[in-house]
C-alpha cells in the first residue's frame, strides 16, 4: 500500500516562516512590497511578501527572508535565531524539510525620539 502524504502550498510554508521570524527579539519586521504588506495587516496575518520559498524536491524547500531589524540589534544574533525558529516551526508543523534558511538584511529600523 503506497503511503498518503500531505502537500503544503509554498504559501503556507512562507506563512509559517513569518510568524516564525516575528517571533524574534530584534526583528522589526519582514521587508517587502508595502500593499501585500498592508492587506496582511488588516487580515492579521503575518506578511509573507519577504519571504520565498524555493522547492528543491516534493518536501525539500530552501527559504530566503529579508528582515528590517531593530537598531542595537546584534545582526549575527538575529539571523542565528529566525534560522533556529523558522526551521523549528517549519519541519514541526508541516512535513517538509528545510535545508537551506538565507538571511537578508535589508535594513535597520531607527527611531528618532
Amino acid at each position: 500500500m503506497k503511503k498518503e502524504s500531505t502537500k503544503f502550498a509554498d504559501e503556507v510554508i512562507a506563512t509559517i516562516s513569518a510568524g516564525a521570524v516575528m517571533r524574534v527579539p530584534g526583528v522589526y519586521r519582514i521587508h517587502g512590497a508595502i500593499i501585500s504588506d498592508l492587506v496582511r495587516m488588516v487580515r492579521k496575518t503575518p506578511p509573507t511578501s519577504g519571504v520565498k520559498v524555493i522547492r528543491k524536491d516534493g518536501n525539500v524547500v530552501d527559504i530566503y527572508i529579508h528582515l528590517i531589524v531593530e537598531y542595537l540589534s546584534s545582526i549575527p544574533e538575529i539571523g542565528k535565531r529566525v534560522k533556529e525558529e523558522v526551521k523549528s516551526f517549519v519541519e514541526k508543523l508541516t512535513s517538509v524539510k528545510v535545508e537551506n534558511i538565507k538571511i537578508y538584511i535589508d535594513n535597520v529600523h531607527y527611531e528618532l525620539s
